[in-house]
């Protein structure tokens, strides 16, 4: 599952470089190259989207952990 989210993320990263960098598809995206300076712009908007996406998954899982106790806890016990 790793390796699949790793080959996800490159093709991601190749449909992001390819239109911006050769030249043939950039006239067919209308795009145009960036700067070394806006690289790192979009480096560092990505490596802050990628920390607050695991924030996010990081306390979802903290606070998923306690409800399943909580509900056991509360379930009628057969005698």
């Amino acid at each position: 599952n790793d390796r699949r989210q790793l080959g996800l993320y490159a093709v991601s990263l190749l449909m992001t470089l390819l239109p911006t960098e050769l030249a043939f598809m950039q006239r067919i995206f209308g795009t145009t190259s960036l700067s070394m300076h806006q690289w790192w712009l979009c480096f560092l908007a990505a490596v802050a989207w990628l920390l607050i996406d695991e924030m996010i998954k990081f306390f979802m899982r903290r606070g998923g952990e306690d409800k399943p106790a909580a509900a056991a806890s509360t379930a009628p016990v057969k005698a």
